[in-house]
């Protein structure tokens, strides 16, 4: 008889992605949050900002101007508002960030003029005796 494995994967954390920051209180804001198609949208996405200062998902590199905190599902053409890291002092992990096919450099690079430090994920390496 054949085990069969009902594993489940747990959903990502927005301790998953920001690993340290100064105070949430100062990083972290209620934006509106845009949907140009029907979205689900996870811990992680980066967005950048429109013209009207609402948020959408990342079309250009160097616009990158916050990370999204919430899973959220929003239809095409609704607005709703969630949580997002807008600003540092901050380091996050590249782990979990949806880039977009975006480059990463160039969007780490609009991150870090934010304050917001992109680290590459940790890798734990067993120590020997």
């Amino acid at each position: 008889m054949a085990l069969e494995s009902n594993v489940q994967s747990e959903g990502v954390y927005p301790a998953d992605v920001v690993k340290w920051e100064a105070d949430q209180r100062y990083t972290r804001e209620k934006i509106t949050l845009k949907g140009t198609e029907d979205d689900e949208l996870e811990v992680g996405q980066i967005l950048e900002e429109d013209e009207y200062g609402d948020y959408v998902t990342l079309a250009t590199a160097a616009n990158a101007a916050a990370i999204l905190l919430e899973n959220v599902t929003i239809p095409a053409a609704a607005e709703i508002e969630t949580i997002a890291l807008i600003r540092g002092p901050a380091i996050v992990t590249d782990e979990h960030l949806a880039y977009n096919e975006e480059d990463s450099a160039t969007v780490n690079a609009a991150l870090l003029n934010l304050g917001i430090k992109v680290e590459s994920a940790l890798t734990w390496v067993e120590q020997t005796t």
